[in-house]
């Protein structure tokens, strides 16, 4: 097997494996969101979504990046003295900042319940769930541990058993409390999914390396400056969604705020758990090329053209049954969420591409394009979608969303061919082009044919685009030899 066929199936492998995890996790989700919409409705989603996004806007904030800059710090390390020290050094900086956005949330509380709400009336909701805010910090420095070392499977049950025993916990919670659940709600959550966590991380071969937190902070100096990169990487789309929110509030109320999240849910979760999968593989193999040309230009080549493969299916699936998995997942009256929709899920065909693209600034640790990429790209997305919104409602913001996707892709094309030389092969040209064809026609069946005439064509493009993709990604690797290598191990 060659060096490329090796790569794909390498890709293949953990997609699959991350794939079926994310789809179990997927499960749990529609399970929890659709009780939470039964017994809340939009309007209380909407509340749920406020108050969920302070707690995250500070969480990400304060978390310096740990989960992410403590792969590549792990992924960097040979020695196995050197990887235990690294994971002692990551657990002391989360405790730290873990409680550091603990005492943040709860100094910044009443404020939050007055942006948010127009009173103070949660305040002691949100100084609660800041108790959340520190086990979520070590949990994000144990499983980039698992992810860094290529413990796979330990983070994969991690998330997948979290979630499981979160769902078993909380959901008697909503039933009996309603929305006064949510504050149990999340911190449950945070409690459990530490728990399983802690189980899993020494479960490794981790020996406990003796550093205090002085020298912890003196030695990770370099994870704390990427790692606060990173987290203002992850504090800004946090902070823009937060600002869409707040404008949508405060022009028609909490039932479109529910409506709007209802649509990141959908997309960034649900669709989104293909790029979560995706990530797992991508992000410690571009890190050990060390800043190498030509192996970045072939990974990210690799990875795209299985991304496109992938994402093209399920935008055509996602457009044709869109109202449906609504009704099944949520409940009708989130129904008014299908034209913002309708744009949203398309963004995904530029996401996917640009997605393989930008990673490749986390890899080199590239701060100065790295800072000035976030925040350009986040201020562009609060201006489209607020536009967006102004002009057409919430068709009119998903329009912005899909608009800045597109504007997204061709920077970070821009970026990959100028700062990184990267070289993009014939076939990722010739792949995105009818990817880009299929789209275009799928956009314009969904505006201008007739119902009985757009499920026709739509369902027929569903099948060529699921042969397409079947057909291109077994010429890459073998899937039938993969598959049955799988059942036959899990049989022994």
């Amino acid at each position: 097997m060659s060096e490329k066929e090796n790569t794909y199936k390498n890709i293949i492998k953990s997609t699959s494996i991350f794939g079926i995890v994310q789809l179990s996790n997927l499960l749990i989700s529609v399970v929890r969101h659709k009780f939470f919409a039964v017994i809340v409705g939009p309007a209380g989603y909407g509340i749920f979504s406020l108050i969920y996004s302070s707690f995250d806007l500070v969480k990400q904030g304060s978390g310096f990046g740990i989960e992410i800059t403590g792969v590549k710090k792990i992924t960097e390390s040979t020695e196995k003295k050197d990887k235990d020290k690294v994971a002692a050094i990551l657990i002391k900086l989360s405790i730290v900042t873990g409680i550091v956005g603990m005492l943040i949330l709860m100094m910044l509380s009443y404020k939050i319940s007055f942006w948010a709400f127009g009173d103070g009336q949660k305040t002691v909701v949100i100084v609660m769930i800041s108790i959340a805010v520190f086990f979520r910090q070590l949990i994000g420095a144990q499983t980039a541990v698992m992810q860094g070392s290529g413990k796979l499977k330990y983070l994969a049950k991690t998330n997948l058993l979290g979630n499981f025993y979160s769902l078993l916990f909380t959901l008697p919670l909503f039933y009996f409390f309603k929305i006064d659940a949510i504050l149990p709600s999340i911190l449950l959550s945070a409690i459990i999914s530490f728990i399983i966590s802690y189980i899993y991380y020494n479960k490794m071969d981790i020996d406990k390396y003796p550093i205090s937190f002085k020298k912890s902070f003196r030695e990770g100096k370099d994870i704390l400056y990427f790692g606060g990169l990173m987290s203002i990487n992850g504090f800004l789309p946090i902070l823009s969604n937060y600002i869409i929110q707040l404008f949508i509030n405060s022009n028609n109320g909490v039932v479109q705020v529910g409506l709007f999240n209802v649509g990141q849910l959908l997309i960034n979760s649900y669709v989104g758990i293909i790029f979560t999968a995706m990530t797992m593989e991508y992000y410690p193999r571009l890190v050990s090329f060390n800043k190498n040309n030509e192996k970045e230009s072939s990974a990210v080549n690799q990875q795209a053209i299985i991304s496109i493969l992938i994402i093209v299916p399920v935008i055509v699936l996602f457009t044709e049954f869109m109202p449906l998995i609504i009704k099944i997942l949520l409940t009708k009256k989130f129904e008014g969420s299908v034209p913002m929709l309708s744009w949203m899920i398309l963004a995904m065909y530029f996401k996917a591409v640009s997605f393989c693209m930008g990673y490749v600034i986390i890899a080199r640790a590239d701060s100065a394009v790295f800072m000035k990429t976030s925040i350009i790209f986040n201020t562009i997305y609060v201006l489209l979608c607020i536009v967006g919104y102004n002009i057409g409602g919430l068709q009119g913001l998903g329009l912005g969303f899909m608009v800045y996707y597109i504007i997204h892709c061709i920077a970070m094309y821009a970026i990959s061919k100028l700062r990184y030389k990267l070289v993009f092969e014939k076939s990722f040209y010739k792949l995105f082009s009818f990817g880009l064809i299929l789209c275009t026609v799928l956009l314009a069946v969904n505006i201008y044919a007739e119902p009985i005439t757009k499920h026709i064509i739509i369902l027929l493009l569903l099948t060529i685009c699921a042969t397409f993709s079947y057909t291109e990604i077994n010429k890459r690797v073998n899937i039938k030899a993969l598959v049955t290598n799988y059942i036959a191990k899990k049989r022994r």
